[in-house]
Parts: structure tokens; C-alpha cells; sequence
């Protein structure tokens, strides 16, 4: 097949020429950072992605610093004591299949201000030299609402006593899931990561998600009312398992609101509903 010059190089076939027209496209258009890191150095090899969405950088500027010059002292410690444990383990052959590595760390902005996001990196070998490739995912809302978590007595306890079941905590304006927590795995298929951010209309039926829907509807007005416990509700219904089944659940939730009586939260504890036969 004739070969196709290009800036960098030689596409050698037409998949090649496709990948190059249709991929760039993609890994400039993702919501995460896609990075390298020369592990030696720490300097930026590699990066594309949402860098000005996220950090106010351009991916150009990363390729001038160090992992130490993008996050702050505290996070970088982290960094460096997890990648140091990684790269011995790799170099004596102890890394089984070389295992994704996962973590949460704080990143300057190019302000100087601080975000949280979600590392997920692994050590590779390129040409002789020992390098971390990784993603980043920003997760500054779910870190925002594990703080409230945390400050609020009533929902943490509720949370950390019901661990065999699911916890979700349910955006009231988009009806996506925003916290994720307890045994999703077991009794949905999903773990809880692959849980955070899905639309409920998507995880039920049809004539279940309007019944809810028109639940929440209802007991606000019922709330505003005056009606005493309006917003605390034992519900049953089905639900999509990862595989495609249905399953039939129930779910104890509660509406939370802002300072000011608008809902802002819908907190459920959902388990696996037996039924007879």
C-alpha cells in the first residue's frame, strides 16, 4: 500500500491514516488529561486532553515542567511515595500483570488555586526508559459532597451502618447519582466508580422511573404543604443489573435541602428485594 507522509512521520496503511484523522480529534475532545511522565525526572513527556478546562494550562506548558511543579508539596509526597513503591515492584518483576494504580490528589490550577482529581496510572517501559502513563479525571464534586459527608453526623452514620447495602445520593435537578456507596458490585454489577454519574432513566424501567418521578413530585408538594414527613419514602421497584437483567429492589429515601427549603439531595439505602414465588 503507497505510504502517506506526514509532520511526524510515516503512516504505513489506510487504518493508520484513518486513526491519525479521527483519533487527535478524540483526545483533544475527552474530559480527562491524558498524560506521560519520564519516572527518572518527573518531567511531563506527553499530555492532551481538557487541560484548559481543568488546570488553565495548555497541554504545551506541561511539556515545560515537572510532576513537582503541578501539584502542590502535600499532594506531590503522595505522588512520589506511590510511584516509588510501584516502580521497585515493577522493576523486580513483584507487579502481577502491572496493575492499574488509583488515587486521589490535589493539582494546581494555573492560577495557583487547588483541584481534586482522580489519578489512574500505570508504569510502562519505552525504549529503555521507565515512564507513568495516566489519566486524570477532575472530581471536585464528588470531593465537595464527601466534605459535607463528613460534616454531616446524621448522613455519614447512615452511610457507614448500611455498608451491605447501596448508598446513593441522587441530584434532585438532574436525577444523577453524585455519591456512590456500599456493595453496588454484588447487587448491581456495577462498582461504585461506574455508578457515580448515572442517569436513573437509564438504570429502569420506563413505568418505574415515572413512578418515582411523580413520587418525588408529589411529596415535595406534600413537603411544602406542611405534611409531616412528606419527604421520607420506602419505595419499591426494578432495576437494571450490569448484565441486562431485571432485579427487583427497594429503597428507604429521604430528600435533603438547602439553607434556603429548595431540595438539593435524594439519600437512598437500596437492597435487593426478595420476592415469592
Amino acid at each position: 500500500m503507497k505510504e502517506v507522509k506526514r509532520k511526524n512521520g510515516i503512516i504505513s496503511n489506510k487504518a493508520d491514516v484513518l486513526c491519525n484523522k479521527y483519533c487527535t480529534q478524540i483526545l483533544e475532545n475527552i474530559n480527562d488529561l491524558i498524560w506521560v511522565i519520564d519516572a527518572s525526572t518527573g518531567k511531563y513527556k506527553f499530555m492532551i486532553g481538557a487541560t484548559r478546562k481543568i488546570s488553565g494550562y495548555e497541554p504545551e506548558d506541561y511539556l515545560q515542567m515537572t510532576m513537582e511543579d503541578s501539584i502542590p508539596p502535600h499532594s506531590y509526597k503522595i505522588a512520589m511515595d506511590i510511584t516509588k513503591a510501584e516502580v521497585d515492584r515493577f522493576l523486580k518483576g513483584d507487579s502481577k500483570d502491572n496493575p492499574e494504580i488509583t488515587f486521589d490528589l490535589e493539582i494546581y490550577r494555573k492560577d495557583k488555586s487547588l483541584i481534586w482529581v482522580a489519578i489512574s496510572s500505570r508504569i510502562i517501559m519505552n525504549e529503555g526508559n521507565i515512564e507513568i502513563l495516566g489519566v486524570s479525571r477532575l472530581i471536585e464534586d464528588r470531593k465537595r459532597l464527601e466534605l459535607e459527608l463528613k460534616h454531616s453526623q446524621e448522613w455519614y452514620s447512615l452511610i457507614a451502618n448500611n455498608a451491605n447495602n447501596m448508598t446513593f445520593i441522587i441530584d434532585v435537578d438532574t436525577l444523577r447519582t453524585v455519591y456512590v456507596g456500599g456493595n453496588s458490585l454484588d447487587i448491581v454489577g456495577f462498582t461504585n466508580e461506574e455508578y457515580i454519574g448515572v442517569a436513573l432513566q437509564d438504570v429502569m424501567p420506563p413505568d418505574d422511573y415515572f413512578y418515582i418521578t411523580n413520587l418525588i413530585t408529589e411529596n415535595l408538594r406534600k413537603h411544602y404543604r406542611g405534611v409531616p414527613n412528606a419527604t421520607e419514602e420506602h419505595i419499591e421497584y426494578y432495576h437494571y443489573h450490569k448484565d441486562g437483567s431485571l432485579m427487583p429492589m427497594e429503597s428507604s429515601a429521604k430528600i435533603i435541602f438547602n439553607d434556603d427549603n429548595t431540595p438539593k439531595y435524594i439519600i437512598t439505602i437500596t437492597r435487593r428485594r426478595f420476592t415469592l414465588l
